[in-house]
């Protein structure tokens, strides 16, 4: 069944968002500004559309890396408005030209059946996505309005993605 606690995530070419519910409450988020780690990782361009199904599927990862494990023994719904990155968690097979998408596909699958993270994937329309939206455009050019969190929302530092790339160039 369906757990109390989902997550919506949204990227942009600038950045990531993510931001958690229990109860339909948001209770903790992140903030995320692409940088070297990925750009170099990927061979991605940061503000550059057309790695915008990689952006969304990692920052859907990111966000399963934070609040994953504390849910294996719930099913836990992720919400996103890029169907790419659903698909993708879904299949656990990263499609596109964008080589990148199996290597997240591939991390997802193998942290999926490790911790047994239990996930739904549901579309959440972009307008209904604000929070994580928001998050996400906050490197862009220009940046913008953050959102405004109860006081009792614990912001969370993003996953620390180079270890996780160290950890995907040993495999």
């Amino acid at each position: 069944p369906l757990g109390p606690r989902s997550i919506q995530f949204d990227a942009s070419p600038w950045g990531a968002g993510g931001v958690l519910f229990v109860s339909g409450k948001p209770t903790e988020f992140f903030c995320h500004s692409w940088g070297d780690p990925e750009t170099a990782f990927f061979s991605s361009v940061v503000g550059d559309s057309r790695f915008q199904s990689l952006w969304e599927f990692l920052t859907l990862f990111m966000s399963l890396l934070l609040w994953g494990e504390e849910g294996a023994t719930n099913s836990t719904l992720i919400q996103g408005d890029n169907m790419a990155a659903l698909s993708d968690a879904i299949s656990l097979r990263g499609k596109g030209t964008i080589p990148g998408m199996n290597i997240i596909a591939r991390e997802l699958a193998w942290r999926k059946a490790s911790f047994g993270w239990q996930y739904r994937v549901a579309h959440l329309p972009k307008e209904l996505n604000m929070l994580a939206d928001a998050l996400s455009c906050a490197a862009s050019v220009p940046p913008a309005p953050q959102p405004v969190f109860p006081a009792s929302t614990r912001q969370r530092t993003a996953p620390d993605l180079e270890q996780v790339w160290v950890t995907c160039a040993a495999a």
